[in-house]
């Protein structure tokens, strides 16, 4: 019987399949297994550890921006509820010379008022602490504010802001008209001091009719403005009280 000649090459693999089947079948499967697993575990909680850090990170991020919604809206409401009480003393002082142009007998009580006169032609702007329409530190970064009460509330803060604005510049062109008819009976001059006192002859306006006709208006402006910024300083302390709740410090 001859023998089958090999070729080199066919017996080197023939040897390497028997080593290798020979180290197969003395392998310790269950400690490979267990090695795999191990590495599997070790890449998800991993995983996992990444995932908790972002929401960790979010979570701060979130309460950050609470903490700075409070304060804007904090520095925004007391800026508001100063231009209030300028609107409303500016209505008291349009009555008041309303009053006085048709009795003379109030315009002393007028004058008593002092300084209060530099306060009629004035239709002032709200210098806020926040950077834009609910920019209140929020912007592009609203959808970082998950707390839909906290959203709905920048919002309807936003739409006060923007109605009462848009309010001011249409009635400021009317209003400057109505100023070019009081403004010639006002009196500016400076205290000692360096204070502007202001003061309205009033005798003159009373004979000036279109310009006492004016002062109503003039009242009417003033008032609603308080009303419209006093909307708004409501919207931002709903801000303020649900920022602060979120943070474990409101009622």
């Amino acid at each position: 019987m001859t023998t089958r000649a090999y070729s080199p090459l066919h017996r080197l693999g023939r040897a390497l399949l028997a080593r290798g089947g020979a180290k197969v079948r003395g392998t310790d499967w269950w400690a490979v297994l267990v090695e795999i697993a191990i590495v599997v575990l070790g890449i998800l909680i991993a995983f996992q550890l990444d995932a908790w850090a972002d929401r960790r990170a979010e979570r701060t991020a979130e309460r950050l921006l609470w903490a700075r919604l409070a304060e804007e809206a904090r520095g925004d409401i007391n800026a508001l509820d100063n231009i209030i009480g300028e609107h409303l003393e500016s209505a008291e002082n349009y009555r008041l010379l309303a009053a006085a142009s048709a009795d003379p007998a109030l315009a002393d009580a007028y004058r008593r008022r002092g300084r209060d006169g530099c306060n009629l032609l004035r239709l002032p702007a709200v210098q806020r602490q926040s950077s834009g329409a609910i920019g209140q530190a929020v912007g592009a970064r609203i959808e970082l504010i998950r707390d839909p009460k906290l959203r709905r509330a920048l919002r309807l803060a936003d739409a006060k802001r923007v109605f009462s604005d848009r309010q001011l510049d249409y009635f400021r062109a009317a209003f400057d008209r109505y100023g070019e008819r009081i403004e010639p009976h006002m009196r500016w001059t400076f205290t000692p001091s360096g204070a502007v006192a202001c003061s309205v002859d009033v005798a003159a306006l009373a004979a000036d009719r279109a310009a006492v006709g004016l002062l109503p208006k003039l009242h009417r402006d003033q008032r609603t403005f308080a009303r419209y910024r006093a909307a708004e300083a409501r919207s931002l302390r709903s801000v303020e009280r649900r920022a602060l709740r979120l943070l474990g410090r409101g009622d």
